[in-house]
């Protein structure tokens, strides 16, 4: 890992532990078996004499985990990380005397910056959401710093932008470039949102209209965002990308981008069952949050490339400019890792 990937995972218990082992409950037998081999693999290393000895109720766990007693780890496996590792349970993994003393400080500093956030999202005014200088004084305000890496390899032409999500503020990289992007969001965010005009990058709803309208290269010249994970993970990892960027991928270069965050404390600021309040707050609550983007090269789809491969090649080169493995698991197997999670909570 490089100096910018300071999100690392804090210690988890072992009932958590059980909680993204039993990911066999919530998916097909294919993540079951990853999961296992994860699993085992973690229990050969600390008590290599119960491993076999390890019972689980889930039919398709006991089948995969006799698999991997007969047959040896594939050396890629071991890159592949699992839910545990990419989805963080509690925000602050440590406490340090220095990070007490703050506290009060964060707390009202936060309350004053989630209210920022909010005249933001509500305003639609050029000259305080399309002005470098206004932005520029917003983005020192809330305590974000923006470093942007290799961007002469952004195309001068429409484009695609596909990055990896982090935080609750990584959109804040794009009101640093000078070119307006339309970001495509959740169709259940309220409609309000994606009405402002005026910023620098516009919310639009992912509706199949939309979609559709945007491939109309003469009706719209802005170019286009999407975090392709639909999920934010703590930057040990990757969930799988959906293919929803290829509706503009045979007629605009895609280009990747590798996102990197630094938060003081080693501060989770989003964990697998916190809303986006509690994201908000959190990354409203250190002093700085630095986010650092690097442009890779532009890529196109090749002649006779499927959108599955090429979707694919897109993610692992983000992945390896990270440095990190990409999960067997998608968006909605997360939601459902975050019901299963709170059942067992309460």
């Amino acid at each position: 890992m490089t100096p910018g990937t300071v999100l690392s995972r804090p210690t988890v218990t072992s009932s958590s532990g059980t909680i993204f082992a039993n990911l066999h409950r919530l998916r097909a037998p294919s993540l079951t078996a990853a999961l296992a081999r994860d699993h085992l693999s973690r229990q050969r290393a600390f008590h290599p004499c119960r491993c076999k000895q390890s019972s689980i109720s889930s039919g398709q766990l006991v089948s995969a985990v006799a698999v991997v007693d007969q047959e040896p780890l594939q050396p890629a496996r071991k890159t592949r990380p699992t839910a545990q590792q990419i989805f963080d349970l509690q925000h602050v993994p440590q406490l340090s005397t220095s990070l007490v003393l703050y506290f009060p400080f964060g707390v009202l500093l936060a309350s004053i910056r989630m209210a920022l956030w909010v005249l933001l999202l509500a305003a639609d005014v050029p000259w305080l959401t399309d002005n470098n200088t206004s932005i520029a004084v917003l983005q020192r305000i809330l305590g974000v710093q923006v470093n942007w890496h290799h961007l002469d390899r952004i195309p001068n032409k429409r484009h695609v932008l596909v990055s990896n999500h982090l935080t609750a503020g990584d959109l804040m990289m794009l009101y640093s470039l000078p070119e307006h992007y339309i970001h495509l969001i959740s169709a259940k965010l309220p409609e309000r949102i994606s009405q402002a005009n005026h910023h620098r990058v516009r919310l639009w709803h992912a509706t199949k209209e939309i979609y559709q309208d945007l491939t109309d290269s003469s009706a719209h010249t802005d170019s286009i965002h999407l975090f392709p994970e639909g999920v934010m993970t703590n930057g040990s990892g990757m969930v799988q990308f959906s293919r929803g960027f290829m509706r503009f991928g045979r007629s605009l270069p895609i280009v990747p981008v590798a996102l990197r965050v630094t938060v003081p404390w080693n501060i989770q600021t989003h964990t697998l069952t916190s809303n986006f309040a509690a994201n908000l707050f959190w990354f409203c609550f250190v002093p700085r949050v630095r986010l650092d983007a690097t442009v890779l090269k532009p890529m196109s789809l090749s002649e006779g490339q499927g959108n599955g491969a090429f979707v694919e090649s897109v993610q692992k080169t983000i992945a390896t400019e990270l440095g990190v493995g990409i999960a067997d698991i998608t968006n909605q197997e997360k939601k459902q890792l975050i019901r299963q999670y709170s059942k067992r909570k309460h």
